[in-house]
């Protein structure tokens, strides 16, 4: 006989109780291991598998809830098992709720700490900024300062430069006007020997026909008189040139045909270049090469280069003097001036243009003629340049801007 009991039992207790209640026979036992006073509040137990045993069915590692009562009236007591695998999984689900709650509430508070943390941050930004601003508009402020003091300088030094260039240009004009009078001084005695042949023609003239008016020969003393004012006409195309180039008058660009200023500067030479037999070749057709610029000072530059061109020939033996006229790539009228001369140095061409340097004899030329002729060209948008001639001698070409497409007629 197998006796099933809860607790494990003495073998002395199961010879007892096998005499006692069942005749002396031998009890075998399969105990569940509860503790019984436990039970009575309720204890987990878990029955361990044994063969043939009558719990095989709640045997396992699966865990029961073991509850004991006594029933009243009888040594019995009566024990419920429950499985407690349910309650597991609703634990287990509390559980997990509990913690998705509490991971929900973490995550609650780290958002509140990072909005207090970002408004914290916000509030020191903004302080920052307006400090920042209030820095910046102090900067600004000085700077603002700073730069009105610097604009009134500015504007005073602009003033000091504008009178000074007012003072150069006065001190440029006057020295356009005094070499323009060493032209004419140079020029003096050429124009006395043109102008002294027709004076004199007139007084002998005018005395015949004083005579002959006398006699009562009106129609010689016509003729005589007629002869006096075709004189004067001839007197009046020597003076009017040099009136116009000696006069002082401030620059104004107008349209200039160039042929005709070149044969205006030409005319003041005349009597040096019939003297020393200089022959000159013009190949600039009149009316068709127009310059925007002021004739006067055009004809003070080519004045200038005849003037040195034929001082370079003095002592050559073939003396040409050649003007030629062509457009640059850049649209400008480019004037060739070129010598049979002794021409330049190397060393001479680098210092061309510098103030004060001449290649000519002490007393004979202040070195200022040509500095003051490439500032005068400059004036109007144009240069000078200087290059030794092919041929021998020295070749200056004038730049000059061409005339608007629409201008006014020709200056005379």
């Amino acid at each position: 006989m197998a006796l099933h009991h809860l607790s494990p039992q003495a073998p002395e207790v199961l010879e007892r109780i096998g005499r006692e209640q069942f005749a002396g026979q031998t009890l075998g036992g399969e105990s569940l291991d509860i503790a019984i006073d436990a039970a009575q509040e309720g204890t987990v137990v878990r029955l361990a598998r044994q063969e043939g045993s009558v719990f095989k069915a709640l045997q396992g590692k699966k865990p029961y809830l073991a509850l004991s009562r006594h029933l009243p009236g009888t040594a019995w007591r009566i024990v419920v098992f429950s499985d407690l695998h349910p309650v597991t999984v609703q634990a287990s689900t509390h559980a997990a709720l509990a913690m998705a709650a509490y991971g929900c509430l973490l995550l609650l508070l780290l958002y509140l700490g990072q909005r207090r943390r970002a408004a914290r941050n916000r509030l020191e930004a903004q302080a920052l900024l307006e400090k920042a601003n209030q820095e910046l508009e102090r900067n600004v402020a000085a700077r603002t300062v700073d730069l009105s003091d610097a604009v009134e300088r500015l504007q005073k030094e602009v003033v000091e430069r504008q009178r000074a260039e007012q003072t150069l240009r006065a001190a440029q004009d006057e020295l356009v006007q005094a070499a323009k009078l060493a032209v004419l001084g140079q020029m003096a005695t050429g124009i006395t020997h043109e102008l002294s042949q027709p004076l004199g023609a007139i007084r002998t003239l005018s005395a015949n026909a004083v005579e002959f008016m006398h006699r009562g020969d009106l129609a010689t003393a016509e003729k005589n008189l007629a002869i006096v004012g075709q004189l004067s006409e001839q007197m009046g195309g020597i003076i009017t040139p040099l009136k116009t180039f000696a006069r002082k008058s401030p620059a104004v660009s107008a349209a200039v045909d160039v042929a005709q200023a070149v044969d205006a500067a030409l005319f003041l030479f005349d009597q040096r270049l019939r003297k020393q037999s200089v022959t000159v070749d013009r190949q600039i057709e009149p009316y068709f090469w127009i310059a925007w610029c002021d004739q006067n000072r055009l004809q003070q530059v080519l004045v200038n280069l005849i003037g040195n061109a034929i001082d370079a020939m003095a002592e050559q033996s073939i003396r040409r003097l050649s003007f030629a006229l062509t457009c640059n790539a850049n649209g400008q009228l480019a004037l060739s001036v070129t010598d049979s001369g002794s021409g330049f140095s190397t060393k001479a061409l680098a210092h061309l243009f510098e103030p004060f340097f001449t290649t000519k004899l002490p007393g004979e030329g202040l070195g200022l003629g040509l500095t003051i002729s490439r500032d005068i060209l400059r004036d109007f948008g144009g240069d000078l340049l200087a290059e030794a001639a092919p041929e021998g001698g020295a070749r200056f070409i004038i730049l000059l801007p061409r005339a608007p497409a629409a201008t006014p007629e020709v200056l005379p």
